[in-house]
């Protein structure tokens, strides 16, 4: 037994350790796109070629309208916004109609098309908008993102490189005020995004976000297009992914937008975050082993409450501790300027807790649910429907 009890001791030590590793790693990644950000920021934009902005809109999102007309106000010479809805009874139609409107002086399109070409009722609809998208470089954003005037200018300027295939953003979360939708906003910039920070230094950009995505055709069909992700859940990952396979560059842009939150319900709140970890798990099977290191605050957690007479235990979790809430701070407060995560910071340990059950649970089923639906996730991050499993 008291074997056993030391084994577990230089075990959770280790973990914690490793986990020290990670958090100063986030540091250096943070600071790294910290330099990144003031150097772009500073260069000037000048290339500003025609875009199409594609739209997939299912149902009224909070706030739905104020992020189109966020759109709506870019400062840019020559752009076209499309949206597109499966069904002409949607409750999207009568907003849109009426931001055709207000904005007449914007080239604002609406497509109702049932078409499916997948499981993913959202890949479909994209592909529906496709063809009546005038432009060569597309600009793919989901329907609850607000955006600043100078949004077009900062994200499209990259593609002024012919080799750059596929531009994209990180995002605050603004919007609903309670218990779940508080967890979900400072999960974003407290834990997500450290992430995809670390993936960039360490890895190169390889993926998307649903955020913002800024592509060309011509790199579209260089894999497929929209049916070559028709079937997966992560379509936003794979747009950037399979650009990256295909030889093209990927990179994250210096700009920040705002993804608006409704009021949660906790059963809602869990199933979202259920789907996003069940879909990375399919996606990258070893590298979501791997977040067991990002953990820090259960590992710590556990290590002190085990072990509560070991200094070393202690400091070891101490020093984990300042690393992954200094990290959080840096990258969610400081750089991504996220008032929320500033005000709720006390609240990041009990995030973290979540996070951890979500982590372990999902590796009991491979079922979630999605905008009402229940699908089955298969190897490679694709969907199926539930009642097919045997």
């Amino acid at each position: 037994m008291h074997v056993l009890f030391e084994i577990t001791f230089w075990v959770l030590w280790l973990l914690v350790l490793c986990s020290c590793g990670f958090y100063l790693t986030t540091w250096i990644a943070a600071f790294d796109f910290f330099r990144f950000s003031r150097k772009e920021a500073a260069r000037p934009k000048t290339f500003a070629p025609p875009v199409s902005i594609l739209k997939p809109v299912r149902g009224v999102d909070e706030q739905a309208y104020e992020c189109w007309v966020s759109f709506c106000n870019q400062d840019y010479p020559e752009f076209e916004l499309i949206f597109g809805v499966r069904e002409a009874n949607d409750p999207a139609v009568a907003s849109i109609r009426q931001l055709q409107a207000d904005f007449p002086q914007r080239r604002i399109k609406l497509v109702i098309n049932p078409t499916l070409i997948g499981i993913s009722a959202k890949v479909s609809n994209l592909y529906n908008i496709f063809p009546e998208a005038q432009h060569d470089i597309l600009v793919v954003s989901d329907s609850d993102i607000r955006v600043e005037p100078d949004y077009l200018k900062t994200v499209v300027a990259p593609m002024e490189n012919p080799r750059m295939g596929v531009v994209t953003c990180m995002y605050r979360g603004i919007g609903g005020t309670n218990f779940s939708a508080v967890m979900e906003t400072i999960g974003i910039t407290g834990e997500f995004m450290l992430g995809v920070l670390v993936a960039r230094k360490t890895e190169g950009m390889k993926f998307a976000m649903g955020s913002t995505i800024v592509t060309r055709k011509e790199v579209m069909a260089r894999y497929g297009g929209f049916p070559a992700i028709a079937d997966n859940l992560a379509d936003d990952y794979l747009m950037g992914y399979l650009a990256a396979e295909a030889g093209y560059e990927v990179t994250l842009s210096p700009c920040i937008v705002e993804h608006i939150l409704p009021d949660y319900r906790f059963s809602d709140f869990m199933n979202h975050q259920l789907r996003w970890a069940r879909g990375t798990k399919f996606s990258r099977p070893a590298g979501y082993l791997g977040l067991l290191l990002t953990h820090t605050t259960v590992l710590s957690l556990l290590l002190v409450l085990l072990f509560p007479f070991s200094r070393l235990g202690w400091g070891t979790a101490a020093l984990g501790l300042l690393l992954r809430f200094g990290a959080a701070w840096f990258t969610g407060v400081t750089i991504m300027k996220d008032l929320r995560l500033k005000r709720f910071f006390h609240l990041l340990p009990i995030r973290d807790c979540i996070s951890f059950v979500i982590w372990i649970v999902s590796f009991t089923g491979d079922t979630i649910h999605w905008r009402g639906d229940k699908f089955r996730i298969v190897a490679g991050g694709k969907l199926i429907p539930y009642q097919d499993k045997g």
